[in-house]
């Protein structure tokens, strides 16, 4: 599986030297997996070490990569402890070589580096008190902000004119904006750290912070001032003329399906009963990430809020448009204020002349008189009667803001402070990345992508495998699955504190391509960069059998990947979520230091039943899924596992 490698000149004419500097100067050199190759002087050849977690089948080579810039290339292994990957007092290591080739003696300088896998965990240190006042914002419930009239209705008809009453016949009720303020005492509990690690050359930086919370408040209800959103209209018309050229009647509006308010505002104010209450809480907030450069593979967001003891509850204030409903008439009619929109008339147009088009323009009888047929009249009423029909369909909202009023004497709700109410939610999200193909320089990227979301005690998997090219990006769903939980995120003692949080996970940094450039990788053949910009059209063709492998295949997945046609990877990063929270709940890491716990059986035989058993096919040309290379020929159409390459 070695690539060649060709050292050549920068002189276009001498560009592979002659046969004079040929006969010393070996040009070729061979880059494998786990080692490199020169045939300058007596032939070297240099070695990832140590050798002996491969010669022990423990242990998992990336994919070699080569550097034009530098004449370097990089070599890479995962490797495990000799008692086994999940050992108790193991942990795995990542080797590196950094090899230099070159036409003169030594041709090859090598580089050896050591890199942790398992980041530091961030711990927990002492509490730190403080005390202070905060607010925070609270969704009340819906109360009646404003009266409507769901239709209309004529109330008066006649020649050239018709009225059209909106009495109210109910309340619009909506969420308002709450504040709580409180002052408070509080203990904070805070853990971080931070690490960089190179492996084969590629800058890995981790990050993580987790902080817990615990405050005792004393705390008020308030209503915030606020803007509430009822209808969308531009323009309520009190009174609508119908207006005519020789043969078109003419109303020159649009009838919108509202009328009146189209906001309540509200100054706020304070809600009777709306506090004290003594009521304690417990914040925590964790994330992390493992990235190289601007692209993520593995990160972590969490949280959990929990209350208890007493709490303001409030119920909406419905009394406030009991009179006007009692009364739905009452106010239309009147020039200002509430009602003021509750009346519309539809009347005619009349000129300053003493003209009325209606009648004077529309449809003049050739022959009069009359000077209007009756034709011509029944069609003017049915002109009245259809915009009425509109009209009449409009919703009406209507508040005391039309009396310049903001505000409420007796307020929006009435509070209570309920001795005992226990409140808790969570979150968490998981994602991580782990790359088959990895090829920087040219843009190309194979990736299987975990993403796991739960909330409060449900929770959901979806692994994917992404083709990302510099043209198209294309995605193939592996496995969905769904899990409950009866707490999304446990809690540990955070020393003997007798207070409880989420523990910092162990997080594992691990950048392990199988392949780093298409030439080995049985499954890729796709124009360069390079290439590209030098005139050859695009092209990305992707054809291979995959098979996702646990960390038990480790020690074999060389020798897999050697011997036969399918892709066999093991998606390291992804294992480590499942792990931490879909076998277990226990942060990667549990209490009694086991590495890699399994408490949910079923979870982990359903998982590795399927997404760890079941082969996929990948069949990805230039974007689009298919079974492209079947058009080849019926070799290619029988064999899934026939593949292209291209060196």
């Amino acid at each position: 599986q070695a690539i060649p490698y060709v050292i050549n000149r920068n002189d276009a004419s001498d560009q592979y030297g002659n046969a004079e500097r040929n006969a010393t100067e070996r040009r070729v050199f061979a880059v494998g997996r786990y080692d490199v190759k020169a045939w300058g002087g007596s032939g070297v050849t240099e070695t990832l070490t140590p050798t002996a977690p491969r010669s022990e089948s423990r242990a998992m080579t990336i994919g070699q990569r080569t550097d034009r810039a530098t004449n370097k290339a990089w070599l890479g292994q995962l490797s495990h402890h000799a008692a086994g990957w999940d050992y108790i007092a193991g942990e795995w290591e990542f080797s590196s070589a950094e090899v230099t080739m070159m036409l003169v003696s030594a041709y090859l300088i090598k580089v050896s580096t050591i890199a942790n896998v398992a980041m530091p965990i961030a711990e927990f240190g002492g509490a730190v008190a403080s005390s202070g006042s905060l607010t925070v914002d609270e969704t009340l419930p819906e109360t009646p902000v404003s009266l409507v009239s769901e239709t209309g209705y004529v109330n008066f008809s006649a020649p050239d004119l018709r009225v059209i009453w909106y009495p109210w016949s109910g309340t619009e009720n909506k969420t308002m904006d709450g504040l709580v303020s409180a002052s408070y005492t509080r203990s904070t509990y805070s853990a971080s750290a931070s690490s960089t690690e190179i492996q084969a050359g590629v800058t890995l930086d981790y990050v993580m912070s987790n902080q817990k919370l615990f405050d005792a408040r004393s705390e008020y209800l308030s209503v915030k001032a606020q803007t509430i959103q009822l209808a969308s209209h531009s323009s309520t018309y009190n009174r609508v003329y119908l207006n005519a050229d020789a043969t078109t009647l003419i109303w020159g509006v649009d009838v919108e399906p509202t009328r009146g308010r189209t906001t309540y505002v509200t100054v706020g104010g304070s809600i009777p009963g709306g506090g004290p209450a003594a009521r304690n809480h417990e914040i925590q907030t964790l994330s992390g990430s493992v990235a190289l450069g601007d692209i993520v593979i593995v990160e972590i967001i969490a949280s959990r809020a929990k209350s208890s003891g007493e709490k303001v509850t409030v119920v909406p204030n419905t009394s406030f448009f009991e009179s006007y409903l009692a009364d739905p008439d009452g106010h239309i009619g009147s020039t200002y204020g509430m009602g003021s929109s509750s009346k519309l008339t539809l009347d005619y147009y009349y000129s300053g002349s003493g003209i009325v088009p209606i009648h004077d323009y529309y449809k003049q009888n050739p022959s009069p008189p009359p000077q209007q047929t009756p034709e011509v009249l029944a069609e003017i009423a049915a002109a009245y009667d259809a915009e009425a029909e509109l009209f009449v369909g409009q919703k009406l909202y209507d508040n005391e803001n039309s009396d310049g009023y903001e505000s409420r004497l007796l307020g929006y709700y009435y509070g209570s402070v309920e001795s005992d109410i226990t409140l808790d939610t969570s979150s968490m999200s998981w994602s991580s990345k782990d790359f088959i193909l990895y090829d920087d320089t040219n843009g190309v990227y194979i990736s299987i992508e975990g993403e796991f979301v739960g909330v409060d005690t449900s929770a959901t998997l979806t692994v994917i495998l992404k083709v990302q090219t510099r043209h198209h990006t294309t995605t193939k769903t592996l496995g969905e699955y769904n899990y409950t939980y009866s707490q999304l995120v446990q809690e540990r003692e955070i020393g003997s504190s007798g207070k409880y949080a989420m523990p910092s996970p162990q997080i594992r940094a691990i950048f392990a391509p199988l392949y780093q450039e298409q030439g080995s990788f049985k499954g890729a053949h796709y124009v360069t960069e390079e290439e590209e910009n030098n005139g050859a059209s695009p092209a990305h063709l992707f054809n291979f059998v995959l098979h996702l492998e646990p960390y038990s295949s480790i020690g074999t997945i060389n020798d897999d990947n050697a011997m036969n046609a399918t892709v066999h990877f093991v998606p390291c990063n992804l294992l480590e979520m499942l792990y931490a929270f879909v076998f277990s709940q226990e942060y990667g890491v549990a209490e009694d230091g086991q590495r890699y716990p399994v408490t949910f059986t079923t979870r982990y035989n359903d998982m590795m039943s399927t997404l760890f058993t079941n082969a996929v096919r990948v069949s990805v040309r230039d974007g689009v899924q298919g079974n492209w290379s079947d058009s080849l020929g019926s070799d290619f159409a029988a064999i899934s596992t026939v593949s292209l390459h291209r060196t």
